[in-house]
């Protein structure tokens, strides 16, 4: 299995359309996979944020200035370049054409090199996305959003194949001002969607079949896996974040728990349900088989999780201290210390 899991680290998939950066987001799911999926050091962010570009030298380098002057003789006008805080390896820089209704973005990623996007968003919602991205075609997109892709093209071919595919909708104005927060948007749009489904299994197999060498279905589980372990970690890390910076909770009693903190969110399957909480709280054997005669996989995660911990001894009973509703529904729960009382 390793020689797929090494494979799958090279794996880069293109932006589904222009604000979401699904491709991005994919690439470093593959990555960590690769790195033995730690979620630690480099999570895929449910929301990102544009950070304006002081210094954007990669622009001058040969592929990205040569697609920034070509999107510049069909009249586009630039917006200027950015960082995304979240993606330290990712930079973009993005032009518009009002008249047209045409937004066009040139990324760079330090493993990957330089591509183009050019993204058209209809007022009903649909959007569609032309890109030359290495590749992208393998992966499902959120309904609604449409992409093609197509390797090889130059950013003149990609403008016309966007008038020539978007439908007779009216689009969306685009201007600069509303460059930032709309990409930054429909990124959160999508990732909502990401997040209500995750990665299939479906999706990993047409990546492993337009890869060389052979893949078992053992390696495909097995990827599959990984990919559903490091998702729910991911969501974990992201409420507890958010319960933080919304949190009424006293300095004194955060400091007794900030290190106990965990979530049970609605994304947890109930078949990962007892290995997720062993991961904070140490059960012994029967403790274990006691809860997963509990697990029942028709009722909500959540539910499942407070029987449990109604039937653990008192000191190993985790506290409900909140919840939180994005980037998905979670209850944020205390595991107690040797000796703590809270």
């Amino acid at each position: 299995m390793s020689d797929f899991l090494q494979a799958m680290g090279g794996i880069f998939l293109s932006v589904v359309f222009i604000a979401v950066l699904t491709g991005l987001y994919f690439w470093f799911k593959w990555k960590k996979i690769k790195n033995g999926f730690s979620a630690s050091k480099a999570p895929t962010p449910s929301r990102i944020h544009l950070v304006p570009d002081a210094e954007p030298d990669w622009v001058t380098e040969d592929a990205a200035e040569q697609a920034v002057s070509a999107f510049s003789s069909l009249g586009f006008t630039d917006v200027g370049a950015y960082r995304i805080r979240e993606m330290k390896n990712v930079k973009l820089f993005g032009l518009i054409h009002p008249q047209e209704q045409i937004t066009a973005v040139v990324y760079k990623h330090e493993d990957v090199g330089i591509w183009s996007d050019v993204y058209v968003e209809c007022e009903n919602g649909e959007s569609l996305t032309v890109s030359n991205a290495p590749l992208g075609g393998e992966m499902d997109v959120r309904p609604n959003a449409r992409k093609i892709i197509v390797k090889g093209l130059d950013e003149i071919q990609l403008v016309e194949k966007a008038k020539q595919e978007r439908k007779r909708y009216p689009c969306k104005p685009v201007s600069a001002e509303n460059f930032a927060s709309e990409f930054e948007r429909s990124y959160a749009e999508d990732m909502d969607w990401r997040n209500s489904r995750g990665t299939t299994k479906e999706e990993i197999f047409r990546i492993a079949e337009n890869m060389e060498g052979d893949f078992s279905d053992n390696d495909i589980d097995a990827v599959y896996l990984q990919s559903l372990q490091n998702g729910i970690e991911r969501l974990n890390e992201e409420c507890i974040q958010v319960f933080i910076e919304t949190t009424d909770m006293r300095v004194s009693e955060w400091e007794k728990i900030r290190d106990n903190i965990f979530t049970v969110h609605e994304k947890i399957p109930p078949e990962m349900l007892l290995e997720y909480i062993e991961n904070y709280i140490a059960l012994s054997e029967t403790e274990s088989a006691q809860a997963e005669s509990f697990i029942d996989h028709d009722k909500p995660v959540n539910e499942l999780f407070e029987a449990i911990n109604e039937r653990l001894p008192e000191d190993m009973k985790s506290k409900k201290v909140g919840q939180v509703s994005e980037p998905v529904k979670a209850d944020i729960y205390a595991f107690p210390d040797s000796g703590d009382e809270y």
